[in-house]
């Protein structure tokens, strides 16, 4: 399995290059407007993110399974479906059964979205890390209501921009406003987000 603090890293590192680029295609060419660059650079990021609590959830599940973490009653109510038991019970090795079970759950996890606050919290409890964001607040250097704010407005604008085009009303097609500075910001915050999170695994 993947490791999943490396895999979003990974990730930042190839949006950071594109802001990059950006900024270099800005230089060149002032007169174009060059946004659109700016506002999948939101979308990225936060599909990294929802990536990231996909993979720790995935494998804090596994780690349960495996008696290397503490179980709780969200994780003992996980359903597998029955075809998937079967094929764990006739296994011949734990290795066969890990793998039967996480390609299970990488499915059941698949049909949830990991970015609002609330369903990042209820995700993190089916691995036993419970009220994440008071957990990490100090570490943030805000306090939980303004995480928990500051992350609903990210997504709120991510939404915006996937599902809406950014659009800013339905009288023409003028699109709300974007700067460098409102994704340097969206990075960074996701980023220590991220780290804040991982150090509670």
């Amino acid at each position: 399995m993947r490791e999943p603090i490396n895999s979003f890293k990974e990730s930042v590192e190839s949006i950071k290059n594109l802001h990059a680029l950006h900024k270099h295609l800005c230089s060149l060419l002032p007169a174009m407007d060059l946004s659109e660059i700016l506002r999948a650079e939101i979308v990225l990021t936060v599909s990294a993110f929802d990536c990231f609590i996909h993979d720790i959830v995935r494998k804090g599940v596994m780690d349960i399974f495996n008696a290397n973490r503490d179980k709780n009653s969200k994780y003992d109510n996980l359903c597998i479906p029955i075809s998937t038991v079967k094929q764990m019970l006739q296994a011949d090795n734990d290795l066969d059964r890990n793998e039967l079970l996480e390609i299970s759950v990488k499915k059941i996890l698949s049909k949830e979205s990991y970015q609002s606050p609330s369903s990042i919290e209820n995700a993190l409890q089916l691995i036993s890390i419970k009220k994440i964001w008071s957990s990490i607040k100090d570490e943030m250097h805000m306090s939980s209501e303004d995480i928990t704010k500051k992350l609903g407005i990210i997504i709120s604008r991510r939404n915006k921009i996937a599902h809406e085009s950014d659009i800013k009303n339905h009288i023409d097609t003028t699109k709300n406003e974007i700067e460098r500075e409102d994704v340097d910001d969206i990075i960074d915050f996701i980023s220590t987000l991220v780290e804040c999170i991982n150090n509670q695994l």
